[in-house]
């Protein structure tokens, strides 16, 4: 019971102490990451997968060999000469690949692979480089109604990049239960999905989206809803994009016409509306 009774008073302690850590600032250190995790998040960072048992022991003897130096550099330094050697043309070719597959769940084209070996071998190019080099730049470009189906709204999505894109790149519909538009990780609405055709380059599509809830942009029984572009299949929308994002605010009335945001107020309270005479000037 006193060793139960120790142990909690203890973990209360380090609650405590690492709770006022915490306010000030001051957060407890990490351990430092292990030889083996830096070659594997190197390895991953440059080549676009994990090393095998084989690779991961050369290069943990690489480091070794450093030791008394920088041996993260030193490793990341002969990595990269690696990679990049004459002899390593498979391995940039699959590097490609694999940044496709990882972002469009797709294998290049062949005029895609062939620009990006290009690319690869005079920029010297890794793999987190290339995922940022092919990025898509989908934005929703145009909301309109469908005719005769208050729940149903017809949107374009258009590709802004120079990439086609995927079969995989889905649409999310989310319905928030009030007037504004809030954070997507926040939403206690409805979510609904559709599928977003491939688009070439420069070229845009419309989809229809439907759902259970009113989407008619002038009724009065609309709620607020996003329309969120997921351009990279394995990957969160981002909704920070101000491209593949857009938000309809939920509807606010005026006496004679519905508006999506409350009229504004062009006079101040009580003040006439007729225009003010200007009282003729005496002569000196």
């Amino acid at each position: 019971m006193k060793i139960k009774l120790a142990t909690t008073v203890a973990l209360i302690a380090v609650t405590l102490i690492s709770s006022e850590l915490t306010a000030r600032g001051q957060y407890m250190p990490h351990p430092k990451p292990t030889v083996e995790s830096v070659i594997r998040m190197k390895f991953h960072h440059i080549v676009g997968r994990y090393p095998t048992s084989q690779e991961l022991a050369f290069w943990k003897n690489v480091a070794r060999d450093n030791e008394s130096k920088d041996p993260d550099a030193k490793v990341e330094t002969q990595m990269m000469a690696w990679f990049f050697a004459p002899a390593q043309a498979g391995e940039r070719s699959a590097m490609i690949k694999t940044a496709y597959a990882d972002l469009f769940v797709r294998a290049p084209a062949q005029d895609e692979q062939a620009k990006c070996e290009v690319l690869v071998s005079s920029k010297r190019i890794t793999y987190d480089g290339m995922v940022a080099a092919i990025h898509a730049d989908l934005a929703v470009t145009k909301i309109t109604d469908v005719a005769g189906d208050p729940r149903a709204i017809n949107v374009t999505v258009a590709n802004l990049g120079s990439i086609s894109t995927s079969v995989q790149v889905r649409m999310a519909l989310v319905i928030f239960k009030g007037a504004k538009c809030v954070s997507i990780t926040e939403a206690g609405g409805i979510l609904a999905a559709s599928s977003v055709p491939p688009i070439a380059p420069q070229k845009s599509v419309i989809v229809k989206v439907t759902s259970t809830e009113i989407l008619q942009q002038a009724n009065p029984q609309r709620h607020a809803y996003s329309i969120y572009i997921d351009q990279y299949p394995n990957y969160e929308p981002d909704e920070q994009a101000s491209n593949n994002h857009q938000c309809r605010p939920g509807i606010a009335f005026s006496k004679d016409k519905v508006l999506d945001e409350p009229p504004k107020k062009v006079f101040p309270r009580n003040q006439s509306l007729s225009p003010r005479t200007t009282a003729t000037p005496s002569k000196p």
